[in-house]
């Protein structure tokens, strides 16, 4: 459900940890989705290949095309998530509401 754009979505895996964990929840809004993006925004975004990810705004090049990448290093580098367009991107993410990280326990 959206209201006004704004909209609360949940993380479901640990690209962006520690920055924002698998269980978080995050808020997003839509119609700033191209207009405020920077370097270091987060963002979701919908990837061809991918589908709808979220990510960090690392580069954007001189024709406008957004380079982004996952805050944990063992999921996608910048050089496979490659470029998209400003057209790409859903939603900037606003505020984190951080879960718990589940932690394994010894025996």
């Amino acid at each position: 459900m959206s209201f006004l754009g704004f909209k609360i979505l949940k993380v479901t895996d640990n690209n962006m940890a520690p920055i924002i964990p698998q269980g978080s929840r995050i808020l997003v809004n839509h119609w700033f989705n191209s207009l405020f993006v920077s370097v270091n925004s987060i963002i979701v975004i919908h990837h061809h290949f991918y589908g709808e990810v979220l990510k960090k705004v690392t580069v954007i090049d001189k024709y406008g095309f957004i380079w982004s990448r996952d805050e944990n290093d063992n999921y996608h580098s910048i050089e496979k998530i490659g470029p998209v367009s400003k057209r790409q991107v859903l939603a900037k993410v606003l505020y984190v509401f951080k879960g718990e990280q589940k932690q394994a326990v010894e025996n």
